[in-house]
């Protein structure tokens, strides 16, 4: 893989990493997804409050580049993608200009910094989360994640 370099419109921070290869035409969309995310935490982890407006995350090069090669933007739209994955993103609208903002959770900087995407399964039906710090240590599948942990 190929080293790139993410670059943060709004304060000129720059970092370097690996471009993971990214997903064959016939993978699975899960995977698509997930190599999207992984570029969309990537570039949001190098910003200093880990938060962006989604039209200049969109806007970045890796973002955009994983967002066409991935075909989801034939499907889908980038705000509807981002937000299957709460325990990574949070998603919410400015009220000065009504444009998204996306933040990486505590759990996306974790995943931007490791470089990996966990797989994310519903919560269970009953809706009954485990306590924080029991039962998941960190780095492990957020399949009892709370929503925004």
């Amino acid at each position: 893989s190929a080293a790139r370099t993410a670059q943060g419109p709004e304060n000129g921070q720059e970092a370097a990493f690996e471009a993971r290869d990214a997903p064959a035409a016939d993978a699975p969309v899960e995977t698509k997804k997930a190599y999207f995310w992984l570029q969309a935490a990537r570039s949001l982890f190098i910003e200093e409050d880990h938060t962006m407006e989604l039209p200049i995350l969109g806007s970045i090069q890796e973002v955009r580049h994983a967002w066409q090669l991935t075909g989801l933007s034939q499907t889908s739209n980038m705000s509807n993608i981002i937000g299957q994955r709460n325990d990574l993103f949070t998603i919410r609208k400015q009220e000065r200009n009504g444009n998204l903002l996306v933040s990486l959770t505590r759990m996306g900087r974790e995943a931007a910094n490791q470089g990996t995407i966990m797989d994310y399964q519903l919560p269970p039906a009953s809706g009954d989360w485990p306590s924080p710090g029991k039962g998941m240590p960190l780095g492990v599948s957020p399949s009892h994640a709370p929503p925004g942990s």
